[in-house]
């Protein structure tokens, strides 16, 4: 699910993948991301350091790091990524 930031950008919201298909992740982020590019110009994921596997899911589909203050309403969170898709 993509949250409005503004008309260019917009928060993958949050997700997890459990149980015995290890490739749900992949399929999600996947197709999130080519729905997204119609309309958004930039998608952000805020998240955590301790959730490694996501870290490495982020990375590996292009993310970069977003240097910012912005928490998107967790406490948790202490890394926050970007990707531009156009």
């Amino acid at each position: 699910m993509l949250c409005i930031i503004d008309d260019e950008n917009y928060e993958l919201c949050k997700y997890a993948s459990i149980g015995e298909v290890k490739e749900t992740g992949n399929l999600v982020l996947e197709n999130a991301l080519n729905d997204a590019k119609g309309f958004a110009k930039r998608i952000f994921i805020a998240t955590n350091t301790k959730c490694k596997a996501t870290v490495h899911l982020y990375e590996k589909f292009g993310f970069k790091l977003f240097e910012s203050d912005e928490k998107f309403g967790f406490d948790r969170v202490n890394l926050l990524y970007e990707k531009y898709l156009n």
